[in-house]
Parts: C-alpha cells; structure tokens; sequence
C-alpha cells in the first residue's frame, strides 16, 4: 500500500525580527472638498504558532464615524519548515521532492490575498524501508521571510457596525515526490507568525465650513509654495495657522498669520509664502487652522503639491459629489486653452467648454442645469500638447 501523509505539525524553534515596512496610510478618496479621506488603524500580532489555519479579527468601523470608503489589509508573515520524507518501498531509491505552500487571506468584500513558494530538494539517497537511512530531512528552510501584501476593497458593506471583522489566514500545500516514486511518509513541520494591519479610509460626517471652500497651493517657478484661500464672517480677532504634512496624516505647524482687520462679518482674501524643505520629495499636503479669540479652531481642505523640480503636475477636483459647479484644481500654474468634457458612463461627451487660462491653477466648469444626476466623467484636455487628465464625479443635485 502507498502512504502518502501532508502535515503541518510542530518542529523546531527558529525566530527571526519581525518588520512592518508598510505605507502607514490607506488614502483610497477624496472627500467632497477636496480633502483626502480620514484614516482608523487596528493592528493584530499573530504570535508564532504551528497552526496552517489562523482567524485574524479586527473591530467594524462605526458607522457613527462617517462614511466608510474602502477598507485596505496589510499582511507581513515569516514561515520557517522543517520537511521529512521516510522510504516505504523495500528498496533503496534515489528521490527528490518539491515543495509547494500556498498561503492566502480571504474576507469579506472580495479580499482575497494569495502567494505562493516552491523549493527543490534532492537528489537523495534513501535506503530501504525500516533499515537505517531509509528518512532524510530538509530544514529548517526559511521559506517566507517577512514578505508583505496589500489589498484593498471598495465594496465594504460587510466591514460596517458593532463587533469583529474576520479573515482567514491559510496556509495549504506539502512535500511532493517527483522522483522516486510516491511510496513515502512525508510531512511538512512548520511555525509560522507575522503582523496585519487593516486601515479603514473614511470621510466625516461633519462637512468643511463653508468659509475655505476656495483655497489654493500652487508651486512657484522659485520651488516655494503659494497659498491663497478666501473667508467670509471674518471675525477681527482671527488668525491661520499654516500646517503642512508629508504623509497626509501627521500634520505640524509651517507658520502663521494674523487675520485682516476688516469689519466684523466681512470676506478676506489671504495669500501666503511657504518654503518646503529642499530635500522632500513626493508629495506636500498642506491645509489651514483658522483660530478665534477663545483658540477654537477650524481646518480648510487638504491641498496636495508635487515636490521636486521634475515632478509632474498633481491635480484634484472638489466638490464631489457637485451639484452646480466643480473645479480642477492643479498644483502649478497652467497657461493656455483648456477643454473642459463632460462624458456619461456609456462614453457620451454630453457637455463641453473651452476656457483660456492664464497663470492660473483652477479650471472650473458649470454644470448645466439639463445634466442627469449621475456618474459622470469629467475629462481636461490641454489643446496646446494634448496633455489629457480623467476624474469620476457624482452630479447630485
């Protein structure tokens, strides 16, 4: 009789560090404004265990919290295996073997993360059975060493509520004869651990105060950063505080400015100067805390810049969802003629406008009151070079 036995049984102890070297931010969307979505993080630890099949659990996001967007998991893991193979056949034979894991997370939502690893082993002399030398063993191999995934999922109906989202963390596969023939005891001693991380981008429910609707960051032909936003009810002891960030979570203080003395309740136009680090690279998120005399304050959006000399130019649209108006907002002055498209689902331009622009960086198109609610296109062709941009809007009036 042939036996052939997979198991993922206990073995040997062999620890190694583990590491994290994941992007600490899931920004999925932006919220209508302009604003990148807001981030909640759960990070579970899975000490090292000897089971193929673990269920890892993070807490739903409260609905209370605002409206969820996407839903991304991270997964970093380490397995180490010892593998046996024992001759049955009451000959000696020459074998080799392969072997094969699969590990996978699946959850709700179509999360579905899938890897795989292969390993050769032989060719090895094997005696023949129940005499000495009849086993050999391959190991301890390190076969996954801090290897690391992302997915993300849009679909995250399931991820709302009270109590625990669960994955399943798999690990299936064995030690394969490829030659020699099949007659062996075979078996695959494992450990196994790692680090998830699931990151929840969400949008609040509280909406921006009207008063920042209109603020811009343009980079500068000198490499400084031009900010320019416009308030109305302006209260005489207002002041704005400039906050920058470079992950577009972790947000410091970049400078201030006392507000105009205009008349209570009047609108202030307000235009500031800001030197970004020379060394930075990527992208500059900056926004602006408006303080009142009590030190209450209230944040503008979140305007993103492209650093570097040969970065490519970064745009944004905001409102989404629109009802009258959106705008294409770019992070460097653009000159020349622009035509603005509206194009429908099925791929039917329904509307366009043609607009001369000047050392500006806004683009904006009034949405005709004949337009159907819906998902739409909104596409910005540069005439001069044919430079085409593409953003998805909801017009919801």
């Amino acid at each position: 009789m042939k036996h052939i036995y997979y198991t993922f049984l206990s073995g040997f102890v062999c620890f190694l560090a583990l590491v994290f070297p994941l992007d600490l931010s899931a920004q999925c969307s932006t919220c209508p404004g302009g604003t990148p979505s807001l981030t909640i993080e759960h990070i579970v630890v899975l000490d090292t265990t000897t089971a193929s099949t673990n269920t890892i659990s993070f807490p739903k996001f409260p609905t209370a919290t605002g409206t969820l967007v996407c839903a991304t998991l991270y997964d970093t893991f380490s397995l180490v295996t010892v593998s046996g193979a024992r001759n049955r056949d009451p000959y000696a034979k020459v074998a080799r073997f392969l072997l094969s894991l699969s590990p996978s997370i699946t959850g709700p939502g179509g999360m579905n993360i899938n890897d795989n690893v292969m390993r050769s082993y032989g060719p090895t002399t094997l005696n023949s059975f129940n005499t000495p030398g009849d086993s050999t063993t391959y190991g301890p191999d390190t076969v996954f060493n801090n290897v690391h995934h992302q997915q993300t999922v849009t679909g995250a109906g399931a991820y709302l509520g009270a109590g625990t989202i669960d994955f399943t963390f798999d690990i299936s596969g064995g030690l394969i004869p490829q030659l020699g023939g099949m007659n062996y005891n075979l078996s695959v001693n494992g450990k196994l651990w790692g680090k998830f991380k699931l990151v929840y981008s969400y949008c609040p429910t509280t909406p921006l105060p009207e008063i920042f609707r209109q603020f811009t960051a343009t980079k500068q032909p000198d490499h400084t950063i031009k900010l320019q936003w416009n308030v109305s009810n302006e209260e005489i002891s207002n002041s704005y505080e400039i906050e920058i960030s470079y992950d577009g979570r972790t947000f410091v203080p970049a400078g201030k400015i006392a507000g105009q003395y205009a008349a209570q309740g009047a609108s202030a136009k307000y235009n500031y100067q800001f030197l970004p680090d020379k060394t930075a690279s990527g992208k500059l998120y900056v926004r602006i805390k408006q303080l009142n005399a009590s030190g209450h304050g209230r944040y503008s959006a979140v305007r993103q810049v492209g650093l570097g000399t040969n970065t490519p130019v970064s745009y944004i649209t905001y409102p989404n969802p629109v009802k009258d108006q959106v705008t294409i907002q770019a992070d460097q002055p653009l000159k020349g003629r622009y035509r603005l498209e509206l194009v429908s689902g099925a791929g039917q331009t329904v509307f366009t406008h043609t607009l001369n622009v000047n050392n500006s960086s806004i683009l904006q198109l009034n949405i005709p009151p004949g337009i159907t609610p819906g998902i739409y296109f909104l596409r910005s062709r540069a005439l001069s070079d044919g430079n085409i941009q593409t953003f998805k809007v909801l017009i919801n009036r």
